[in-house]
């Protein structure tokens, strides 16, 4: 009985704890229900609009065009597919095959059209040498396969001449074609170091590999860089085309009556610098563009009289030509002009003591001798130098 009372307090504890237990295990119970209740007040109700929106037909569409040089991305989102689709899309083609392979190759696409938006399926893109399938699965996109015919890189220590060290390890169409491509970029020949060509390989029995890149080092050092893209020529590291190659037109067909340099001016008989040249063009002689252009300046002027400035862009600058002393002005200013087109007439206005035509051509800005400027590299499009620059760079990560 003694020991009974001793575990008494032990045993009221115990009973205490217990139902306190109890209470606690309730509490979290009451807790839940109600966190769950919660839940279910906060789930949107189905509207009659999205019923609506679910009832909508799907339309399929085969979407078919060619990739220009803005580039993939900007090609499927024409398309009206979803910017994030676009970007993984881009992404996943990218990890295989470089933009600049991308240029004029031909996209097949599939694409889902519900309540005017598109929603990319599946597409084929077919390119020089290579193949692609994309699919979408569960919003991700997969490439599914890739048929790339090669790209090889032709590496040539130079021995001597070059269409001697070439011919003893490529066929002679590729040799040819690579001295006409030195030519016409107006490359050296001699001291040649040597000469890596990146060229396509074909699979198809009696098609002639063809020559993408030519990147020739000199023994003194100098590098030159040739990419064909499309049907003209590029030098990616002076950002213009070999076939952009501007000559500039001598504006009137008359003898020149005073060259470039100091002079005794003829009408104030002091010295002075002629930053130009004088043709003896007789009163009404016709004046035409030396290049295609725009009029910047058309004012009259009390030295130069009636005078027409056009500029001229070039892969690095710009290059203005004036015409001076014209009969009238027949120009306005930011009229588009092309080469060889009429300009004005040559006269006697400004400052003269005879009719004719003074003409002059700033580079950049700066005065310079005409018979020093005969030909200037026109400026690229954006486009165009974008697409050259990703050929050249996906040459350089696999050379």
């Amino acid at each position: 009985m003694a020991s009974f009372v001793r575990l008494m307090p032990r045993l009221i504890n115990f009973t205490y704890i217990f139902f306190e237990l109890i209470s606690l295990f309730r509490l979290c119970l009451f807790m839940s229900g109600c966190i769950v209740i919660l839940k279910l007040a906060n789930v949107p109700k189905i509207s009659q609009s999205n019923m609506i929106l679910s009832n909508i037909p799907v339309k399929q569409l085969m979407v078919k065009h060619v990739i220009g040089h803005e580039g993939v991305s900007i090609s499927f989102s024409k398309e009206g597919i979803a910017l994030n689709q676009v970007a993984k899309i881009t992404q996943e083609i990218e990890k295989v095959i470089p933009p600049s392979w991308l240029y004029n190759a031909v996209i097949s696409t599939k694409v889902f059209e519900q309540n005017g938006q598109h929603k990319f399926d599946e597409c084929y893109i077919t390119g020089k040498g290579f193949k692609i399938f994309l699919k979408s699965i569960d919003d991700n996109i997969i490439l599914e396969w890739i048929q790339r015919e090669k790209r090889e890189i032709f590496k040539h220590k130079v021995n001597g001449n070059l269409r001697n060290s070439i011919s003893k390890s490529l066929p002679m169409p590729m040799v040819h074609t690579i001295m006409q491509y030195m030519q016409k970029a107006g490359k050296s020949l001699h001291n040649i170091h040597n000469i890596n060509v990146e060229y396509e390989s074909s699979s198809q029995k009696g098609v002639m590999p063809k020559i993408s890149l030519i990147d020739v080092k000199y023994k003194n050092g100098e590098n030159n860089v040739i990419v064909q893209l499309g049907k003209k020529l590029y030098d990616p590291m002076k950002n213009y085309s070999y076939d952009d190659l501007v000559y500039l037109n001598k504006p009137v067909n008359a003898r020149v009556s005073s060259s470039y340099g100091w002079r005794i001016h003829p009408v104030l008989k002091i010295k002075r610098m002629h930053r130009g040249i004088d043709y003896a063009a007789p009163l009404g002689t016709p004046i035409y563009a030396s290049a295609d252009g725009i009029v910047t300046r058309a004012f009259v002027c009390r030295g130069y009289g009636n005078y027409i400035e056009l500029t001229h862009p070039t892969y690095n600058g710009k290059i203005t030509t004036g015409y001076a002393h014209l009969t009238k002005l027949l120009l306005n200013k930011n009229q588009k002009i092309k080469k060889g087109e009429l300009i004005g007439y040559s006269g006697n206005t400004g400052m003269t003591t005879a009719a004719h035509l003074h003409y002059e051509i700033k580079v950049d800005g700066k005065f310079v001798n005409p018979n020093s400027i005969k030909t200037f590299y026109k400026k690229m499009k954006n486009e165009e130098l974008r697409a050259v620059k990703q050929h050249y760079n996906a040459y350089k990560c696999i050379k």
